[in-house]
């Protein structure tokens, strides 16, 4: 499904500007570089998210589509259960494995900003409150994720983003079956 998203921007794009009836080549030139550079872009967050969950898997000391492998990557972040009793983690450029006996605690949080709401004012008002909200907003997703506390000096505490609740409902499960043997 991947490769066929430049093709069929790159005809819906053409489509819209026939559409409008575009007497210049130079507006269609433009949104194929903008589309082809917007591609370019999410195919090299995808390579780098596959490459991730790679590492991450090799860490626990398991493959793709093993017994009792599971992995999460999102982002720059992820974690891997491997069914030798090893779970990895990443963040930032940073992936390490530990041994389950290394893990402390796991929880997950899901935070969700509230909205300022101008009264009054006029236009810098409402500037100000969408920023005070798209501030907030960050903050609340910053908090958000599944966190996993191991036995290191220097790397305690690992965030793993996962925004969807029945996401970090089943990494707890998994956990608590891996690491419990529950």
């Amino acid at each position: 499904m991947k490769k066929y998203r430049a093709f069929a921007g790159v005809w819906i794009t053409i489509a819209v500007f026939w559409t409008i009836g575009a007497e210049s080549l130079y507006p269609l030139l433009i949104m194929g570089a903008l589309l082809a550079l917007i591609l370019w872009a999410a195919q090299a967050s995808d390579a780098r998210q596959d490459n991730l969950r790679a590492e991450l898997l090799a860490l626990a000391g398991a493959k793709e589509g093993d017994a009792g492998a599971f992995v999460h990557v999102r982002g720059e972040t992820g974690i891997a259960i491997g069914a030798a009793g090893k779970i990895a983690l990443a963040k930032k450029g940073l992936s390490k494995a530990y041994s389950f006996g290394d893990v402390r605690e796991w929880a997950s949080s899901k935070e969700t900003a509230g909205q300022a709401v101008p009264v009054g004012g006029g236009l810098a008002l409402g500037a100000m409150a969408a920023l005070q909200s798209g501030a907030a907003a960050g903050a609340a997703a910053a908090r958000t994720g599944f966190f996993v506390t191991v036995r290191d000096i220097d790397n305690p505490k690992w965030r793993v983003e996962m925004p969807a609740v029945d996401e970090q409902a089943r990494w707890m499960e998994i956990l608590r079956q891996s690491i419990n043997r529950d």
